[in-house]
């Protein structure tokens, strides 16, 4: 009998160190705290929507790690919001991709990671997971959604144009993002002696000729749709057009 028990208790005991081991295994393979930068820790984000902590940690970011708010010129950036999963953990990564001017016109981009509770987690570490899983969120884009409509540009007779919401349409696809952004889209009329005309402008950004800044194209057109050349004499009011400009996803930045 005190064989058998012996037995027994030599058993489990090797049974519960297996377990032991098992999860002590499994806890460094989850563990982030070789990754995480700080211990700004805030409400716990369950995957759904944009997190209540983090536009403050952008704006700290943005405060404490770039010169954003001292430059004259405020640039166009672009931001996505993605979530993924690093071996059980719940991440969030916001990428940043910004046109701006100091000195000369420049470009700059990143990405920024936290914990699902706030933390700030070093990207690098979980980037090949990132790239695996994640699942954009959130942007600020002119995509899908948010594409400037036509109807915003306070224009009359919006059932007959159409075209030009495929005209906007097609330059909201043509400009590749991050390579290229595009700022703004303007719309209005314009006016030649007895015609009237349609006036759409836009500002994109090129990262592969940032000496231009600002790449501004206006196209006029007729009622109907066919494109005319830009004639001195018609006349062609900036204050006149309605501008959609890309949107910050965080106010004041």
């Amino acid at each position: 009998m005190k064989i058998y028990l012996f037995n027994f208790l030599f058993l489990l005991g090797v049974l519960g160190g297996m377990c032991g081991c098992s999860s002590d295994e499994n806890q460094i393979d989850t563990d982030l705290s070789h990754s995480i930068l700080d211990n700004n820790i805030g409400e716990k984000w369950e995957g759904v929507g944009l997190p209540s902590w983090l536009e403050e940690r952008y704006f700290d970011f943005v405060l404490h790690e770039t010169e954003w708010l001292v430059e004259s010129y405020k640039g166009y950036g672009l931001c996505e919001v993605y979530k993924f999963s690093y071996k059980g953990n719940l991440l969030l990564a916001l990428t940043y991709s910004r046109f701006a001017f100091r000195q000369n016109y420049y470009y700059e981009s990143g990405t920024l990671c936290y914990t699902d509770d706030g933390r700030r987690v070093r990207f690098e570490d979980v980037e090949d997971d990132f790239k695996e899983s994640s699942v954009l969120l959130e942007t600020n884009r002119f995509d899908n959604e948010t594409v400037p409509q036509v109807a915003d540009f306070g224009l009359k007779n919006v059932e007959s144009l159409g075209w030009l919401q495929g005209t906007i349409d097609k330059i909201c696809k043509d400009i590749q993002e991050p390579e290229q952004l595009l700022g703004k889209v303007a719309c209005g009329y314009a006016y030649d002696n007895d015609c009237t005309y349609i006036v759409l402008d836009y500002v994109y950004f090129d990262k592969s000729n940032l000496d231009e800044g600002e790449i501004k194209i206006r196209n006029v057109y007729t009622l109907e749709g066919e494109r005319v050349n830009v004639s001195e004499d018609m006349d062609i009011k900036e204050e006149n057009l309605c501008v959609q400009e890309i949107a910050s996803m965080f106010v004041g930045l």
